[in-house]
């Protein structure tokens, strides 16, 4: 009985096993089989599977290869149905985005950048503004990597009480880089460019000195940063973290610095503002007025040099006065392709909030109700933590620092 194709398997289950597998008759009736008839297939069903194991087959697997299921009345099936993915079939565009899965955007990169415009909360006629740009049309080619420069140089006094010792520092960094990130002081996100030499020049007149001192800040400028101006202009292989190469452009996006230096480098005179063309005297006016852009201070350059010789500082610091410029012959950032200086020249907190709420704001207030009366204020205000508390006011503070200037604010 262990034995499933021998002669003890009985002929009945293998008659039963046969029958299932035949189609159903014409006329839709199943007959009882015959008891002598059955005896007889049996019979010969038995012979028939002897001889072909003596033949060496397998009878259960050939037969089983050959069993056809009927399924009698099964359910219509109509071909005109749809998927959930062949909606995107569908789409007149879909024959797009088989190969560019951006589609309208003509790569990642361009739909990068949108997407970073959105986040920005500017408005649509902003984006549009920006988009017709020049710079705005070279990053959205989706064969270029752009590498955002974003500078920042300030003077820091490295000693005290014991010598004028001044260092000039150059600092780099990309707006790739998130601004959690960096903001974050101990990932160094900023590093140290170049160390910019803080000379004392001899000269009769004070204001030449001055001059002289911006001329060298420009040509030292012009020289450091001359691999950047050149990768914008040329473009550069580079290799990401990962060993990939890319085509890589350096336009410069932004340019930390305090409102003095921002007009010295500029290249615009005193009382005068380094992104508008606006003066002293027009500052309170309840319009914006035009960008001083590229071109215009390149045009009144030009004017100065048709009038002037550069070799002769005065008469070329006058010819320039003319101008509201300062004298610098050539700005470094003239042969930086896409350098607008109306727009580089961001604001910054620690300057154009904290310091100027701290140099005017206050100053106005301490002169309407008087220092008494605004120390008292202050001292009774309830400590905060995280903040400075002034409990002796702030009209006799000394050495205020950038953190004194936000706590007060």
């Amino acid at each position: 009985m262990s034995q499933p194709r021998s002669g003890c398997n009985t002929w009945l289950d293998e008659l039963i096993k046969f029958n299932s597998t035949l189609p159903p008759s014409e006329d839709g009736t199943s007959q009882p089989p015959d008891s002598h008839h059955a005896s007889e297939q049996g019979e010969n069903s038995y012979h028939e599977q002897e001889e072909y194991f003596n033949r060496g087959g397998n009878w259960g697997t050939d037969c089983e290869a050959e069993v056809t299921n009927y399924f009698p009345e099964p359910p219509l099936a109509f071909e005109e149905g749809y998927t959930f993915l062949s909606l995107f079939d569908a789409d007149e565009k879909s024959v797009h985005r088989k190969t560019n899965l951006y589609y309208p955007f003509s790569s990642q990169r361009e739909w990068e950048i949108a997407s970073w415009l959105l986040c920005l909360g500017l408005s649509m006629g902003k984006i549009d503004s920006f988009l017709l740009l020049e710079m705005g049309n070279m990053l959205g080619t989706c064969s270029r990597s752009y590498l955002v420069v974003q500078l920042s140089s300030d003077k820091m006094c490295i000693t005290a009480l014991i010598g004028d010792h001044v260092a000039y520092l150059l600092l780099i960094s990309l707006t790739n880089i998130h601004m959690n990130t960096r903001l974050k002081s101990s990932l160094n996100t900023f590093l140290l460019t170049a160390l910019l030499p803080v000379p004392k020049f001899v000269h009769r007149k004070k204001q030449m000195k001055g001059v002289l001192q911006d001329w060298l800040v420009h040509q030292c400028l012009d020289v450091v940063l001359e691999p950047l101006k050149l990768a914008a202009r040329l473009g550069i292989m580079m290799s990401d973290p990962i060993g990939h190469s890319h085509y890589c452009f350096t336009p410069l996006a932004s340019y930390i610095a305090d409102t003095p230096e921002a007009m010295m480098l500029t290249c615009v005179g005193g009382k005068t503002s380094p992104v508008t063309m606006a003066m002293y005297k027009q500052f309170g006016d309840a319009f914006r007025h035009e960008p001083r852009t590229k071109s215009t201070t390149l045009a009144q350059l030009d004017v100065v040099h048709s009038h002037a010789d550069p070799h002769n500082l005065e008469a070329f610091f006058h010819e320039a006065q003319k101008f509201r410029l300062n004298g610098i012959e050539k700005p470094f950032w003239s042969d930086w392709p896409l350098a607008e200086p109306s727009c580089f020249f961001t604001p910054e907190s620690l300057h154009h909030i904290h310091k100027q709420f701290y140099n005017h704001d206050v100053q106005w207030i301490t002169s309407t109700v008087g220092d008494s009366k605004l120390d008292f204020w202050f001292s009774i205000l309830q400590p905060t933590t995280g903040y400075r508390h002034f409990h002796g006011g702030i009209s006799k503070l000394k050495q205020v620092t950038s953190l004194c200037h936000r706590d007060i604010q």
